[in-house]
């Protein structure tokens, strides 16, 4: 009797909704994803983005910039972090680094996080190559513009 109670209220509970995952889509990047960048220069990221986030009411999206060892770019100053929050929305972040002189490339990485140190599958990411520099590229073009910090 007990097992046939339990298996009527098992058919008659609803099932349980799929989930939808949270997801980041890169909008647009500057500079674009096929300029080469110049080892030893300051160069500025910028990236709008649009994110999706339905599996918790507030999180973050950060713009981590790393080299090819996967060393944080961002020196002593912490990541470029905005507060986001349940829905769908877009955000722009803008970081400034300079490119290390040793750099092969360097990578972009836009996540949704939800806790200090907790990242989800929602990444964008964008790769840029390095070029080392050279006092003539240098001067052909100019001196580094800085960025916000």
């Amino acid at each position: 009797m007990i097992w046939l109670l339990s298996g009527l209220l098992a058919a008659q509970a609803p099932s349980p909704s799929p989930r939808v995952p949270d997801t980041i889509a890169l909008l647009e990047i500057d500079p674009a994803p096929a300029i080469e960048l110049t080892a030893g220069r300051e160069t500025r990221i910028r990236a709008r983005v649009e994110y999706l986030l339905q599996s918790t009411d507030k999180a973050a999206i950060m713009l981590a910039l790393q080299d090819q060892s996967g060393q944080n770019l961002t020196g002593k100053t912490a990541q470029v972090k905005r507060a986001v929050k349940r829905g769908r929305d877009t955000v722009t972040l803008e970081d400034c680094v300079i490119v290390p002189a040793q750099a092969q490339f360097l990578e972009v990485f836009i996540a949704l996080t939800y806790r200090p140190k907790t990242l989800t599958t929602a990444v964008a990411r964008v790769r840029y190559p390095v070029k080392p520099s050279t006092v003539a590229s240098l001067a052909e073009e100019g001196p580094p513009v800085p960025g916000p910090r």
